[in-house]
């Protein structure tokens, strides 16, 4: 019982830091999954992508309706196309990776991405 209220709460934690700041679940997901269900790096990542799925078709269309918001289709459609060879060779690497080295890969781009944003300027 412990295990599914922390999960329920993980998945409202989740929802919210995405909502807010445009992150992929993974970034909360991943991470939790680690810590509340003892999954494997490889195994969280992809729970992260599943649930990813409807939180990002919610997502893109909450901010999508918001008419002061300038959503560029064309920069849109070139990640997004882009996107789809860069996971296919990301999860390629990951299932042949091994477990430290992924889980270190991960928390060092956590890292850096987090020094960024905090002392980054543009």
């Amino acid at each position: 019982m412990t295990q599914i209220l922390l999960l329920l709460g993980l998945g409202l934690v989740a929802g919210t830091i995405s909502g807010v700041f445009g992150i992929g679940a993974g970034v909360v997901v991943t991470p939790a999954l680690l810590w509340i269900c003892g999954m494997t790096q490889a195994t969280a990542q992809g729970v992260a992508y599943t649930v990813m799925v409807p939180m990002a078709i919610l997502g893109a269309w909450r901010y999508h309706s918001q008419p002061a918001l300038a959503m560029d289709w064309k920069v849109i459609g070139l990640i997004a196309s882009t996107c789809l060879i860069g996971v296919w060779l990301g999860t390629h690497l990951a299932f042949i990776a091994e477990e430290n080295v992924l889980r270190r890969a991960f928390g060092a781009y956590l890292l850096a991405m987090g020094a960024y944003l905090l002392l980054g300027s543009r």
